[in-house]
């Protein structure tokens, strides 16, 4: 699945790709500017273990396709898609140096942060290591991109479709255990010795008369836990979903369209879904608010975030000069 969406993605930045221009403003007595945008140089990423192929290829394709050259480090949980991308690379014809792939534990990913070389990181991970990424880039004057934890409310009014919203309310929480994470082999999923085929999980979790202040509620899970609150007014639910320290997604579910777009345009959060829940067309950027993160991934946002700006004045006429 990882491999098919990936193979999406790179046909929707070729696309975006070469639509990478510069603007023109005609000024007085004939003069004129343009701007360009041009490469970084040189681009670090770091990638989480949930999405391993994924990340990967999110971080590196808009990246090499804006004229950069990038050094991934992967998570120590799973190393080696990261390196069969660069094999893939390199069947394709990139040029040896282009892609390059490091690996080990957070001491190697501050190297790469801290490298003097290193134009631009982008990182996808926890909250308290992407503070320590974004205070490595502060202290070398870099560019940032980070996409950070979340802890994202699914809204049903009672004037929706019911079973559509419990529909979407499973996808929020229990799609791939929600960790957003599966192991494939062949197409299919891996199954263990026989023994070990029960696996050593917790069962789907739904915890109900939740309170505001609870850790289960406040705190991102990362598992298959559900938090049911309930809640009386519109404007009370958008203020109480709004109280938390992340911004990644949102979910409304109603049949009323002025609500949905007044709620979507109300709530915090990077993305927004109406009657729907995680869904990440590849052509679409992805980001958070707040502490969920900075810049934005996939979608032409991607390609503003792997290129810096140059303005260029052009002067047609004699210079006047005071002296």
């Amino acid at each position: 699945m990882a491999a098919s969406i990936s193979g999406i993605y790179y046909q929707v930045i070729r696309g975006m790709a070469a639509s990478i221009s510069g603007e023109f403003l005609q000024l007085s007595n004939g003069n004129f500017n343009y701007t360009m945008r041009e490469p970084l140089g040189v681009v670090g990423g770091i990638g989480a273990w949930n999405y391993p192929f994924q990340m990967a290829t999110w971080k590196s394709s808009p990246a090499l396709a804006c004229g950069n050259t990038f050094v991934f480090k992967p998570s120590p949980f799973t190393p080696l898609t990261a390196v069969m991308l660069g094999e893939i690379y390199k069947e394709a014809g990139l040029p040896d140096g282009c892609y390059n792939v490091i690996q080990g534990e957070g001491e190697t990913g501050a190297l790469l942060g801290n490298h003097p070389d290193v134009n631009k990181m982008t990182f996808t991970g926890s909250v308290p290591t992407g503070t320590k990424v974004m205070e490595a880039c502060a202290k070398g004057i870099k560019h940032v991109g980070l996409e950070l934890g979340g802890k994202s409310p699914c809204i049903i009014f009672n004037d929706s479709n019911l079973d559509n919203a419990v529909s979407g309310a499973m996808m929020a929480n229990f799609f791939t255990q929600g960790q957003g994470a599966s192991v494939l082999c062949g197409g299919e999923r891996v199954v263990p010795d026989a023994s070990l085929s029960g696996g050593y999980y917790m069962s789907p979790c739904i915890l109900v008369n939740c309170e505001d202040h609870m850790t289960v509620v406040k705190d991102e899970i990362f598992g298959s836990v559900m938090s049911v609150l309930g809640f009386d007014t519109e404007k009370e639910v958008i203020s109480r979903a709004n109280d938390t320290e992340f911004g990644l997604a949102a979910g409304v579910f109603t049949n009323d369209l002025k609500r949905a777009h007044r709620v979507a345009s109300e709530l915090e959060a990077g993305s927004l879904y109406i009657n729907n829940y995680n869904v990440y067309p590849v052509g679409v950027p992805f980001g958070g608010y707040k502490k969920s993160g900075l810049g934005r991934e996939n979608g032409p946002e991607a390609l503003d975030l792997f290129t810096q700006v140059k303005s260029v004045y052009v002067e047609m006429g004699d210079v006047e000069a005071p002296f």
